[in-house]
C-alpha cells in the first residue's frame, strides 16, 4: 500500500478519489476500473503507478497529450504529492492518503467545441488590391504663395 491516491481536482467526475495502491490506468475505455467520462481522454491515455512513496505517470501515446503541472509530458516521470496532472479536461492531484484537506480549486478550462476553421486560398490572401485613380489637384511648396 503506498498511502497515496488520485483526486479528480476538475473536469468530470470531480471529487472522485482513486487509491494509488497498484498503477491506475487513466482512458476511456469501459473494460478500466475507472474509466473517465471526458470527450478529450483517449481510449488508454495515461498510467500512474506507486513508486516508493512517490508516483510515476506515463502517457500511453494518447491523442491529445498528458500534462504535468501544466507542462507537456515527453517521457514516464516522477511525481509527488501536489503534483497535477491534467488528461483532457480532466485534471487529478496526487495526494497522501491521510490528507484530509480540500484540493485548492483551479479555474475551469475553456472548453473549445469541434468547430473546424476552413483554411482560405492562398491565392485570395495573395491579391492586391487595384490601385485608387490618381487625383489631380495644385500642390505647393511649404512657405510659398499661390500664383493666379
Amino acid at each position: 500500500m503506498s498511502g497515496l491516491l488520485l483526486e479528480i481536482v476538475e473536469g468530470p467526475g470531480a471529487g472522485e478519489r482513486l487509491a494509488l495502491d497498484d498503477a491506475v490506468e487513466l482512458g476511456r475505455d469501459p473494460g478500466l476500473p475507472h474509466p473517465l467520462e471526458d470527450v478529450k481522454v483517449s481510449r488508454h491515455h495515461a498510467r500512474i503507478r506507486p513508486v516508493g512513496g512517490a508516483a510515476e505517470v506515463e502517457d500511453l501515446g494518447s491523442t491529445n497529450g498528458t500534462f504535468l503541472n501544466d507542462q507537456p509530458l515527453q517521457i514516464p516521470t516522477s511525481i509527488g504529492p501536489g503534483d497535477r496532472i491534467r488528461v483532457g479536461f480532466t485534471v487529478l492531484e496526487l495526494r497522501r492518503a491521510d490528507d484530509r484537506s480540500p484540493a485548492v480549486a483551479v479555474p475551469d478550462l475553456t472548453q473549445i467545441d469541434d468547430d473546424v476553421l476552413e483554411p482560405v486560398p492562398s491565392r485570395e490572401l495573395a491579391q492586391v488590391p487595384e490601385p485608387a485613380e490618381p487625383q489631380l489637384g495644385a500642390v505647393r511648396a511649404a512657405g510659398s504663395e499661390p500664383r493666379y
